[in-house]
């Protein structure tokens, strides 16, 4: 059998570059190394070479494998379940299972993390609820636990180590290319909202909301210097606010120079609203998008405040003022309202996608996933993507005039006939300053208290 045994390890999140990470291995580093990296090893092959393994999931350091990733076992995890992995069926079983002690782990970790601090998961959830309570939400449904802002409530030194570790891992803003222009690249990420979260301001890494970065989206567009655009989304989508209109945004700018979106290596729901815009979609090989869809939540806890005894009464001026909260089952009326509501997004959300990959809008109601997150190869084959690669070798490619070129031609035909006006440039307003390390590190050292 190929499947190699599991061995106890750190599981740890973070990005997860997993071509990136076999490189990082020698070609000669030995059997007994690889064996540490990968869940499965062909027999007929060499065990001392390389291209005999399969299914990488550790970070690499100093050439040696160390934690493993838990996106990258997600990843492995759903490769090992494809039928055309070219694995034998007797080694899939094990091979999954080598995976998933790795996945029961990082889990079961997380579960004690929830016990530690209970208290102060359900302030967050709390939270969550406070925020997103009558909001139109363009955002993966299983992550919508994560939409909370901090409310005076504390956070635990793990998360904040984890978001600050997250955060550093950035590309340079602008690379320069063979004729002397440069590519700007622009981060998307986190939950979409239009102003900056404290998270954001804490921790940088695209964290200006979605007036910073169609700040940054003018200032490229009218910049003479710069010849091309990379949107670097990492986001499971947010709030519609702002999305219409920065999609708008991000169609006009095709019209001077190639936009493109990478998914580095999520763009789901309202992130892919605006990545569908751009000249090109590009998808990190373990990416996941699309999510194509809107929601509103209405929450009643009537029956909980029962329980505790309080009975609260609203006092209102306007019909419809009060329609919906959440003291009472939500009536008919205000549901088919809200109905209405997402409805109407969900028309805008298709029918920008529509424009953005040159196909009808009904293609993306009934073709694009229809609200379910795509990997990225099968991204490629229905349309919401149009090549697999990597961040850094997209930026290297758009480094070329031709590549670039290419791209202005395609763009040129697809705007027609009617191509948007160009964009102005940002105005001069006061924006909130970076904080300085002494003050983020005085920051975090309460939040973690």
């Amino acid at each position: 059998m190929g499947a190699l045994p599991y061995a106890d390890s750190a599981v740890v999140d973070g990005a997860w570059d997993g071509p990136g990470e076999e490189a990082k291995l020698s070609n000669d580093a030995g059997a007994a190394t690889y064996r540490k990296m990968y869940a499965w090893v062909d027999p007929s092959k060499d065990a001392d070479t390389k291209a005999a393994y399969k299914f990488p999931h550790h970070f690499v350091s100093n050439g040696s494998p160390g934690a493993a990733s838990v996106s990258g076992v997600r990843a492995a995890l759903a490769r090992a379940a494809q039928s055309g992995t070219s694995i034998p069926d007797a080694d899939r079983s094990a091979v999954k299972s080598h995976l998933q002690k790795h996945l029961d782990k990082y889990n079961s970790s997380s579960k004690s993390l929830e016990s530690e601090h209970e208290d102060e998961l359900q302030s967050l959830a709390m939270a969550t609820t406070l925020e997103t309570r009558g909001r139109i939400l363009l955002v993966r449904g299983e992550l919508i636990g994560t939409l909370c802002d901090l409310h005076g409530h504390h956070v635990s030194a793990h998360t904040l180590r984890a978001l600050e570790y997250q955060a550093r891992t950035k590309v340079p803003s602008q690379v320069k290319t063979s004729d002397d222009s440069v590519v700007q690249v622009i981060p998307l990420k986190g939950v979409l909202r239009p102003t900056p979260s404290l998270f954001g301001l804490l921790f940088g890494g695209g964290g200006g909301g979605l007036l910073g970065f169609r700040d940054q989206l003018r200032a490229a567009a009218n910049n003479d210097k710069v010849s091309a655009i990379v949107m670097d989304v990492d986001s499971p989508g947010g709030f519609v606010d702002l999305i219409p209109e920065i999609a708008s945004d991000i169609r006009a700018v095709r019209a001077q120079k190639p936009v493109v979106a990478v998914a580095n290596t999520t763009a789901g729901s309202a992130a892919y609203w605006l990545a569908s815009q751009a000249s090109q979609v590009v998808v990190s090989p373990s990416a996941e998008i699309g999510s194509i869809g809107v929601y509103q939540i209405h929450e009643d806890i009537s029956r909980a405040l029962d329980k505790e005894g309080v009975a609260v009464t609203l006092v209102k001026a306007g019909k419809y003022k009060v329609e919906g909260h959440p003291f009472a089952p939500l009536d008919d009326e205000a549901a088919a309202a809200m109905q209405d509501d997402v409805n109407s997004y969900y028309d805008m959300f298709t029918g920008d996608v529509a424009k953005g990959r040159g196909v009808e809008q009904d293609a993306v109601k009934n073709g694009f996933g229809e609200g379910r997150m795509v990997m990225a190869q099968r991204a490629t084959k229905i349309g919401l993507a149009d090549r697999v690669e990597q961040l850094g070798d997209t930026i290297k490619r758009l480094a070329h005039p031709g590549a670039r070129a290419a791209l202005q031609r395609a763009d040129a035909e697809a705007l027609q006939p009617d191509p948007p006006e160009a964009l102005q440039p940002p105005p001069e307003e006061p924006r909130i300053p970076a904080l300085t390390s002494e003050e983020r590190d005085r920051v975090l050292s309460v939040l973690a208290s």
